[in-house]
């Protein structure tokens, strides 16, 4: 089992805080967002990381690291996480837990997937609320995308949401296995568009190439961090939420 992490990403909503340094630095309470995905390095024996908007401030942050295999995105303004993590195709020989960068989670969900066999895909019942304490109601259906399961597995993901919010929400953490990662890589290689998203890429595998991924409804803490509104929120929540681990 191994780890790829996507971070060749500016975060440019946030603002001036990534003139000088890539979102997955920007500090949240008293340490970097990075810096909470490490909790979990300690289940991986190798950790892939694809960097791209100054990279070298990442590769910097994690020296000590020695089982970190970074992977630089030249073409980080041109095109998106799908290409990022299709330029680890070397190291596609085994199965694989791939995280977004500007997310912070409950490290739980990672032991969880980690003892599954199949393509296991994390989605939140409890995102509705969350999102209602960062935004109106209105702009959900802007910033939020639809999801829909059958029979336990992921039948459709990243569209628009239409007139219902979804009951779950993409987490920015999938399990991929071994021949799905190769056959991820081969589809992609084959389509015209380097600047797809990656829940869109999800679903023209699933719609097209019947690519099944099940689902793992949970309600463990996990906050995206998109802008300085995000990043207030998810302030205030973790110091609740490490006050009660004490």
């Amino acid at each position: 089992m191994q780890l790829i992490i996507l971070a060749s990403g500016r975060g440019s909503r946030l603002g001036d805080l990534t003139i000088k340094k890539p979102k997955c630095l920007v500090n949240v309470n008293d340490k970097s967002i990075i810096d909470y995905q490490i909790e979990i390095f300690k289940y991986f024996k190798t950790i892939i990381i694809i960097v791209g908007y100054k990279g070298h401030l990442i590769k910097k942050k994690l020296k000590n690291f020695k089982n970190i295999i970074f992977i630089e995105n030249k073409y980080y303004r041109q095109t998106n996480m799908v290409y990022s993590l299709c330029l680890a195709r070397k190291y596609f020989n085994k199965d694989t837990i791939i995280t977004y960068s500007d997310i912070i989670f409950d490290e739980n969900i990672i032991k969880y997937i980690y003892k599954k066999k199949n393509n296991i895909l994390p989605i939140n019942k409890e995102w509705k609320d969350l999102w209602l304490k960062r935004m109106k109601k209105k702009d959900i259906y802007n910033d939020a995308e639809d999801l829909q399961i059958k029979y336990n597995q992921i039948s459709q993901i990243g569209t628009k949401i239409q007139s219902t919010l979804p009951k779950y929400q993409y987490m920015g953490i999938i399990k991929l296995n071994k021949s799905s990662l190769i056959k991820f890589f081969n589809i992609f290689k084959s389509y015209n568009n380097p600047k797809i998203s990656f829940t869109d890429f999800l679903n023209y595998l699933i719609k097209k190439y019947k690519f099944n991924i099940k689902a793992y409804k949970n309600s463990k803490y996990w906050y995206e961090i998109d802008n300085e509104i995000d990043l207030k929120f998810t302030e205030k929540q973790l110091k609740t939420i490490y006050k009660n681990r004490t």
